[in-house]
C-alpha cells in the first residue's frame, strides 16, 4: 500500500501544502495507527500489572469492549460484539501449546545457563504443523544434532521446506545427503554464484500462533550451541505480521528461477567441484551442466526477443531492428535466431535446415554477418560456431585481406564487402545480420544492403540514434522488433551495476573557451586539458573512489590523439601501465594492445572514440571521462563499455570530470526516469530537478549516482532557467537536438528524427501551430531552399491536424489516414482488420462504437466525408482529395499507390514523406507505450492521461464536445468522476472539495452542492452497479499547466461504490479495482 498520511491531521489524510517530512507512507500508516492505539492502551495496562492489580486490567478491558459497542452504528458489528457479553479473562494455565516460552524474545547462546538457540529450535519444531528454513549454509555438525527431531517429524508426517545455498562452498555435501534422505522435507539450493546469500530465518506454522525466528544463526554446531549469535523470535499477531511477510518472501524465493531442487546429481557435482581444486569460486550447478553439455541457455531478454522475431516473420516482415543495451547478448541473440530461422520451415518453398547425425547440413544454411570492425567479426564467429555447433573453418571471411566468397556462411567487414558484394547473387543469402546498425545509413552500407534480397535482415544496435542524424529506421521498414534499455537490462540482471561519481572539474573554465556551432575551439580546449595539475586531480579521484577487484582495468576517454598520448605519459609517470588506442592504431598493434589489456598487463587504456562501441572487454572495472561529453549518445556508449558481466566482477566505477561546459546536463538523459515519460517539457522539468536533488535515487538495482554539490547546483540552475514558453528557448532546444543527433548545418530536422524525443516535436508543433512553421522559423533560409521542404496551405493544415493528435489515445485516426493514402475508401470492417494486422492482435475487437465515433469526428472535422453511394464507406474530404493524387506526363491523374514515391514523379513528395513519418511516429509510440490487450478490451488504459474531450469521444458521449466541465459526467453506460488535488484555482471556499485518498485503493469524492442520497444523481452513484454503469476515476495534480492550458487527467481505473455519508454535498468513498502505484502517489502529492 502507498497512501500518505499526516499524523497531526487525522481528518485530512493528505494535505498537499505540507512538506514530505510530515507524512507517513501508506505502507506505514495502518501499522503506525495500530501501534499508536495499542501502545496507548498498553501503557495503561502495564501500569496496573506493575502494581499487581490484575483485576483492574480485566475491568479496563471489559469497559473498552462496552464503549466500542456503543460507538458502532453498524448493527451487524454491534451484534457481533454483544455476543461477546463484554467478558474477558486469561486463565493462568496456557491452553494453546503454540506459544513456547515468551511470545517475543531475543535468543542468545548462554553456555553457563544451558540456554541456547538449539533448545528453541527443537521446541518450535516439535510443536509445529509445518516448517520453513532459509539459511545461507548447513554443516553436518548442526544436522547431526537435529537428527532425532527430524526423524520424529518424518514419522508424524510434518512437512518441511528448506532453502539453502552453497555460497563460498561452505555447506557440507554430507548434510545435503542427509536432508535428501527425508521423505517429508523438500530442499532447494539458491543457485546464484554472482550474488552473496546471507539469509537466516526459521518459520513455524501452527494452529493459531505462528512464529518466526530471524537472526544470525546458520545450521552448524557452533551457531546452534556456543557462538555469539543473536536471533529474535516473533509470534504472529494481527498487528505484527512479520511471519506472513517472511513466508511470502520465502515463497517468492522458493519459486524463483534461482532456486533449484536438490538432487543426488547436484550433490555429486558439488563434491567433484569441491575436491577438484583448493581455491574456488562458489559452485554453480547450472553452469557446470551447461559446460558438460556445451549448451548455451538464453537469458530473459534473448528468450523474449527470439519469440518476437519469430512472430515478426510470421507476419511477413522481411526486416527488423533490435535495440538492446550493451552487454545484453545481441550477438548470441543473432546466432540463436539464425538457428531458429533455419530450423523453422516458415517458407514451404525451401527446406531450410536439415539435421543428419545430430549435425546441421550446412549446405542449406546461407547467412551474411556484417560489421565495421574485425574484432566484432572474430567474436561473432566464435559465438556462431558455439551456437550452431559448426566449425569456424566452415565460415567464410571477407576481411583482413581474406576474400572467401566460396562459402555459404560469411563474416564480412563492410570495408571489404563493398568491393565484392556484387560477386554474390542477389538472393544468395537467406539471412543477413548487420551489427552496430546505426552505421548503416552511410553510402557504403546503403549500396551493399540495397543490392541483396534476403528473406530476412536483422539490425542490431545499442544506439538507435545515428550520429550523423540520418534515419536508420527506414532501412528496417520501421519495424523495431524489441527495445531493451539500460534500466530494463539492469533489472533483469543482464549487466553489472555501475557506481557513477560526477565530480566538478574545477581545473577548466569553459566560459573562457570559444564555442561555435556546438563545438569548443579544439586548440584552446586542448591547452586547458593538457595540464599536469589536472592529471594530479584525476589520480586523486581514482585513489579516492577506487575500483572493484584487486587489479585495475580502466579506460580513459580522451578528447583527441594528442590528449590521449599526453594522458598516457602522465599515467605512466605516476606508475600506471598505460597504452593508447586511436583510429590511427594499426589492426595488428590494436590486437596486441587489447590482448595485453585483457590480461591485465596494461592497467589504463587511453582511447579516442575507438572504444565507444563494439569492443567486448568484460573485465573493465573503471571508466574515466576526461573530456567534455557533448552527446548523450556518446555518453551512453562510453558507459556501455564497462557494463558487461565478468567472473568476480560486481560493478564498474565511473568517474566523470564535469566542467561548466554547455552540455554538462546530458547525464540526465541517461539517469533520469523522467526522460522517457511523455509529460510536457515543463512538467518534466520539475520532476528532473527533484531527481537531481535526490541523486537519481530511483536508478535500478545496485547502481549508484553521486553528483558533487557544485555540479548538482550548476545543472539545476541551468534547468530552472529554461522557459518553455519562450520562442528563443524552443529554438535553442530545436538546434541542440539537431546537433545532438548529428545533423550537419546543411541538413534539416525531419519528422522521423523525433522518434526519441516526441515531446519536443509536440512542443514545437503546439507552440508554432505546426512543425513546418518551426522549421521555417528556426532553420536558415538558404538551408530551407537547399532541402526543398515547401508545403502548400492545404498540406500544412492537414499535417497540423494530425500533429496535434500525435500522442494517440486511440490508433484508429492514424490507421484510417494510413489506409486511405493508398486506397479510395474505407469501412469499419476494413479498419478493424488494419488495426488487428498492424498490432498483431489475435482477439476480436468488440468496441466498434469507438471506430464509428472516430469516423464521425473525422467527418465533423472535414478530414473525411461519407460516400454518397455507400453510407458505410468513407473517403478523404474533397478539399484534401487532390493531395493524394499525382499527375503523370500525360496530365492524367493517377492514384499514388501506382507510383513509387520519388521526387521526380511527385510534386507533393515532401508532404507524403512527412505524412508517412508522422503516421509511423504516432503508431509506434502508441504500440510502445500502451498495453494493447487492455486497450482492446477496455479502451481506457489505467494511468494513461486523458483530456475530457478525448473521453467524450472514447466513451461516445452524446452531449456537445467541451461540455464535460464539472466533477462528474456520464454517458448511457459510464460515469466519469474527476478530481483535482490542488484547489488554488478555485475562489469559492465551499467548492474546494476534499478528494482525499483513504487508502491506496480507496478515494473520497465529493459531489456537487445540491446532490443528496435521495436525488436521481445520488441514486445513480450509490446504485451504479444495479443500473449498469461503469464508474471511472480520473485525477490530476493541478488544473492548469504553467502556460494556463488545461491539464489532462490520469485514469486510475474502474471503481465501485463503497460507502457514503452526508447530503448536499454527498461524500462518497469509491473502491478502485486496482491499487494506485506508489510512485504515482508520490508524483501527485509532490513527495521527494
Amino acid at each position: 500500500m502507498s497512501i500518505l498520511v499526516k499524523k497531526s491531521e487525522p481528518n485530512n489524510l493528505i494535505n498537499t501544502e505540507e512538506k514530505n517530512d510530515n507524512f507517513l507512507e501508506i505502507t506505514e500508516y495502518k501499522e503506525n495507527l495500530e501501534f499508536e492505539v495499542l501502545e496507548t492502551f498498553s501503557e495503561k495496562i502495564s501500569d496496573f500489572i506493575e502494581k499487581n492489580d490484575y483485576q483492574k486490567v480485566i475491568e479496563f478491558t471489559e469497559k473498552q469492549l462496552y464503549l466500542l459497542n456503543q460507538a458502532f452504528t453498524d448493527e451487524s458489528e454491534k451484534i457481533k460484539i454483544q455476543n461477546t457479553d463484554f467478558h474477558f479473562e486469561l486463565p493462568l494455565k496456557r491452553k494453546n501449546k503454540d506459544i513456547i516460552g515468551n511470545i517475543n524474545e531475543l535468543i542468545i547462546n548462554e553456555k553457563v545457563k544451558f540456554h541456547n538457540f538449539f533448545i528453541y529450535l527443537k521446541q518450535e519444531l516439535s510443536n509445529c504443523k509445518k516448517f520453513y528454513f532459509i539459511v545461507s549454509f548447513i554443516k553436518y555438525s548442526g544436522i547431526q544434532l537435529l537428527i532425532s527431531t527430524l526423524d520424529e517429524l518424518e514419522k508424524q508426517g510434518i512437512q518441511g521446506e528448506i532453502i539453502t545455498s552453497v555460497y563460498l562452498n561452505i555447506t557440507d555435501s554430507k548434510a545435503l545427503r542427509k536432508l535428501l534422505s527425508y521423505k517429508n522435507i523438500k530442499v532447494k539450493i539458491y543457485n546464484n554464484s554472482s550474488e552473496s546469500f546471507h539469509t537466516k530465518a526459521y518459520l513455524f506454522e501452527k494452529e493459531k500462533y505462528h512464529s518466526v525466528i530471524i537472526g544470525s544463526s546458520n545450521i552448524s554446531q557452533s551457531a546452534l550451541y556456543s557462538a555469539e549469535e543473536w536471533n529474535v523470535k516473533l509470534t504472529d499477531s494481527s498487528f505484527f505480521n512479520i511471519y506472513e511477510k517472511s513466508l511470502n518472501q520465502f515463497g517468492k524465493l522458493w519459486h524463483s528461477n534461482e532456486a533449484i531442487e536438490l538432487t543426488e546429481d547436484f550433490i555429486d557435482e558439488y563434491e567433484k567441484y569441491k575436491n577438484s581444486i583448493s581455491t574456488q569460486n562458489t559452485f554453480d550447478y547450472r553452469k557446470t551442466k551447461i559446460k558438460q553439455k556445451d549448451e548455451f541457455i538464453p537469458n530473459s531478454m534473448q528468450k523474449r526477443v527470439l519469440e518476437k522475431l519469430k512472430e515478426t516473420r510470421e507476419n511477413r516482415n522481411k526486416k527488423g531492428l533490435v535495440i538492446s543495451a550493451t552487454g545484453t547478448g545481441k550477438t548470441y541473440l543473432a546466432a540463436m535466431d539464425v538457428k531458429q530461422f533455419f530450423e523453422v520451415d516458415f517458407n514451404t518453398e525451401n527446406k531450410l535446415f536439415k539435421i543428419n547425425d545430430k549435425k546441421p547440413k550446412i549446405s542449406n544454411i546461407k547467412f551474411l554477418f556484417i560489421a565495421h570492425r574485425e574484432e566484432l567479426l572474430e567474436n561473432a564467429m566464435n559465438v556462431f560456431s558455439r551456437i550452431l555447433k559448426i566449425d569456424k573453418n566452415e565460415f567464410g571471411r571477407i576481411y583482413g585481406g581474406l576474400k572467401e566468397i566460396n562459402k555459404n556462411m560469411i563474416f564480412a567487414s563492410i570495408q571489404s564487402l563493398r568491393n565484392c558484394y556484387n560477386e554474390f547473387k542477389l538472393d544468395f543469402f537467406d539471412y543477413i545480420i548487420v551489427d552496430e546498425f546505426h552505421h548503416s545509413m552511410s553510402d557504403t552500407y546503403l549500396k551493399t544492403l540495397s543490392y541483396f534480397q534476403s528473406k530476412f535482415l536483422l539490425g542490431l544496435t545499442a544506439t538507435p540514434k545515428r550520429m550523423d542524424g540520418k534515419d536508420i529506421l527506414s532501412l528496417c521498414d520501421y519495424n523495431v522488433v524489441d527495445e531493451i534499455g539500460i534500466k530494463e537490462a539492469l533489472e533483469e540482471d543482464l549487466i553489472v551495476p555501475f557506481h557513477y561519481f560526477g565530480v566538478n572539474d574545477y581545473t577548466i573554465n569553459y566560459d573562457n573557451i570559444p564555442y561555435k556551432n556546438g563545438k569548443y575551439n579544439e586548440k584552446v580546449l586542448l591547452e586547458n586539458l593538457l595540464l599536469n595539475a589536472r592529471t594530479d586531480y584525476i589520480v586523486e579521484k581514482i585513489n579516492k573512489f577506487g575500483f572493484d577487484g584487486d587489479k585495475l582495468s580502466a579506460v580513459a576517454f580522451c578528447q583527441n590523439i594528442e590528449h590521449a598520448f599526453f594522458i598516457k605519459e602522465e599515467f605512466t609517470n605516476k606508475g600506471y601501465k598505460s597504452a593508447v588506442i586511436t583510429a590511427n592504431t594499426s589492426s595488428n598493434d590494436r590486437a596486441e594492445i587489447l590482448e595485453k589489456f585483457k590480461n591485465k598487463k596494461i592497467e589504463i587504456l587511453c582511447v579516442v572514440d575507438i572504444l565507444n562501441e563494439g569492443i567486448d572487454i568484460p573485465t573493465i572495472n573503471l571508466l574515466l571521462f576526461l573530456r567534455p561529453t557533448m552527446s548523450s549518445t556518446i555518453f551512453i556508449q562510453q558507459i556501455g563499455r564497462g557494463l558487461r558481466k565478468a567472473e568476480n566482477k560486481d560493478f564498474v566505477t565511473i568517474i566523470d570530470f564535469i566542467g561548466n561546459h554547455k552540455k554538462d546536463y546530458l547525464l540526465i538523459n541517461y539517469f533520469s526516469n523522467e526522460v522517457d515519460n511523455k509529460d510536457t517539457l515543463f512538467t518534466k522539468k520539475e520532476k528532473i530537478i527533484n531527481e537531481i536533488k535526490n541523486q537519481f535515487s530511483n536508478i535500478p538495482k545496485s547502481c549508484y549516482v553521486e553528483l558533487d554539490r557544485v555540479c548538482q547546483n550548476r545543472i539545476i540552475e541551468k534547468i530552472e532557467k529554461i522557459n518553455f514558453s519562450s520562442k528563443n528557448i524552443l529554438k535553442e532546444l530545436y538546434l541542440n537536438y539537431k546537433q545532438e543527433i548529428g545533423k550537419s548545418e546543411n541538413e534539416i530536422l525531419k519528422v522521423s528524427d523525433f522518434d526519441t524525443n516526441i515531446e519536443l516535436f509536440q512542443e514545437l508543433s503546439l507552440k508554432l501551430d505546426s512543425f513546418y512553421n518551426a522549421q521555417l522559423q528556426f532553420e536558415k533560409p538558404q538551408i530551407l531552399k537547399q532541402n526543398k521542404i515547401s508545403l502548400n496551405s492545404k498540406e500544412i493544415e492537414f499535417l497540423a491536424y494530425l500533429e496535434k493528435k500525435l500522442t494517440l489515445v486511440e490508433p484508429f485516426t492514424y490507421l484510417i489516414i494510413n489506409y486511405l493514402i493508398n486506397n479510395d475508401f474505407i469501412t469499419s470492417e476494413i479498419i478493424i482488420n488494419e488495426y488487428k494486422n498492424y498490432f498483431n492482435i489475435k482477439n476480436n475487437f468488440e468496441k466498434e462504437y469507438v471506430i464509428n465515433r472516430i469516423f464521425k469526428e473525422l467527418v465533423e472535422d472535414k478530414i473525411l466525408e461519407q460516400d454518397l453511394n455507400n453510407p458505410d464507406s468513407f473517403k478523404f474530404y474533397k478539399k484534401y482529395n487532390n493531395l493524394f493524387k499525382v499527375k503523370n506526363d500525360n496530365k492524367k491523374e493517377i492514384n499514388q499507390k501506382l507510383i513509387n514515391l520519388d521526387n521526380s514523379q511527385n510534386l507533393n513528395y515532401n508532404f507524403k514523406i512527412r505524412l508517412k513519418d508522422l503516421l509511423y511516429l504516432g503508431l509506434a509510440e502508441f504500440n510502445k507505450n500502451n498495453d494493447l490487450s487492455i486497450f482492446n478490451e477496455n479502451i481506457l488504459i489505467p494511468y494513461k492521461k486523458y483530456k475530457r474531450v478525448e473521453l467524450q469521444i472514447l466513451l461516445d458521449s452524446k452531449v456537445p464536445k467541451g461540455s464535460w466541465r464539472a466533477g462528474y459526467a456520464n454517458t448511457d453506460k459510464d460515469i466519469c468522476l474527476f478530481a483535482t488535488i490542488d484547489k488554488t484555482h478555485i475562489l469559492q471556499e465551499n467548492l474546494k472539495y476534499d478528494n482525499s485518498l483513504f487508502a491506496d485503493n480507496l478515494i473520497q469524492w465529493i459531489s456537487q452542492p445540491k446532490t443528496a442520497h435521495n436525488s436521481n444523481v445520488g441514486k445513480m452513484f450509490t446504485n451504479h452497479s444495479e443500473l449498469g454503469y461503469n464508474v471511472h476515476i480520473f485525477i490530476r495534480k493541478y488544473a492548469f499547466m504553467n502556460n494556463n492550458k488545461t491539464n489532462p487527467f490520469i485514469y486510475l481505473g474502474k471503481a465501485n461504490y463503497y460507502k457514503s455519508y452526508g447530503d448536499k454535498p454527498m461524500r462518497i468513498l469509491w473502491k478502485l479495482d486496482e491499487k494506485i502505484p506508489q510512485e504515482l502517489i508520490y508524483e501527485l502529492y509532490n513527495l521527494d
